[in-house]
């Protein structure tokens, strides 16, 4: 099932600071909604081994906690951990913190010296974020092999208002959350640098990309050849035909893809595609999408393909 967050536009505006640091309000709020799309290929009942998700943008991994999904395109850069709910709204950063959601994305500073990282966190940092939530805000500093990590508590009226948590690699990144629980602590003891943990973070994301490429030059034959068995057993190359031409605003657009979700020998992306504005006073229209590979030998194989149909994209503003 496709789920996706709908955020106004002007929220965007220092979206990155926002989820760090501030407690401001949202412009038009944000709601989880579910969009059209064409499928092929084999539908997955969903693997029970661990899901760890892969940042590519990021170099960063962590294990997805039980009962949470990801949605790491809503707000370009931030991987949103929520719960496995059909529905989720909100209108302010803290009402997405209440609502059990916690954010990961790059920590913007980066600072190898590690007296110049405690210095920073310790001093500009946790000043910032205690004013901006009118605060108290606590620094606790640790070790993890030979990354420093910081631990930032900030406390309203004597009661926990944001827990942050980060871990100050070659790639900084930043965990935040509204509540110290089972999934926050889930992530800090699985955060680490994705591509000394994951012999495939390389392979996947050529695998991806090449594959990626073909489609949205609607190079079928290709795309086909690349596909797994149990993709071909359930689709055949007319099906896939007929797929891209039923998804032309989709292919003619522009896709990102930021990293996915690792389950054994399984990974899945979130496709985001980009139709942008091409009149003054027009916005940018985006749809959803997604890609399943599973790994056969040493190769990254196709198994399923969602494409948005024509008129599933939306203002980026709605």
């Amino acid at each position: 099932m496709s789920r996706r967050i709908v955020i106004n536009k002007k929220i965007l505006i220092g979206a990155v600071v926002i989820i760090v640091i501030a407690a401001a309000a949202f412009v038009g709020g944000m709601e989880l909604t579910k969009k059209k799309s064409n499928s092929v290929g084999a539908n997955k009942a969903g693997s029970t081994a661990p899901q760890i998700y892969t940042s590519f943008t990021g170099d960063y991994s962590f294990l997805v906690p039980d009962g949470y999904v990801i949605d790491d395109h809503s707000i370009p850069g931030t991987q949103l951990i929520i719960k496995n709910t059909d529905k989720l709204t909100a209108k302010t950063v803290d009402e997405i913190y209440s609502k059990g959601v916690l954010t990961v994305q790059p920590f913007s500073t980066v600072m190898t010296d590690t007296d110049a990282f405690k210095g920073y966190v310790s001093g500009t940092l946790k000043d910032m974020i205690a004013k901006s939530l009118n605060g108290t805000s606590d620094v606790t500093f640790s070790q993890t092999g030979s990354i420093t990590t910081a631990l930032i508590k900030t406390t309203v009226s004597g009661k926990l208002a944001r827990i942050q948590y980060i871990f100050n690699s070659t790639k900084p990144v930043i965990l935040a959350s509204g509540d110290d629980n089972a999934a926050f602590q889930s992530v800090v003891n699985s955060l680490g640098v994705a591509s000394s943990k994951n012999k495939d973070y390389t392979t996947v994301q050529s695998s991806i990309f090449t594959i990626n490429s073909l489609i949205k030059n609607r190079m079928d034959s290709d795309t086909y050849r690349l596909s797994s068995d149990s993709f071909k057993a359930k689709t055949s190359l007319d099906a896939l035909k007929k797929l891209f031409d039923q998804s032309t605003s989709a292919l003619t657009s522009n896709v990102s893809i930021t990293g996915g979700v690792f389950a054994d020998t399984d990974f899945s992306a979130t496709l985001l595609y980009t139709k942008l504005a091409t009149k003054t006073g027009d916005q940018a229209k985006t749809a959803v999408g997604a890609i399943d590979l599973q790994k056969n030998g040493d190769q990254w194989e196709l198994v399923g393909l969602t494409v948005p149909t024509n008129d599933a994209f939306v203002a980026s503003g709605n």
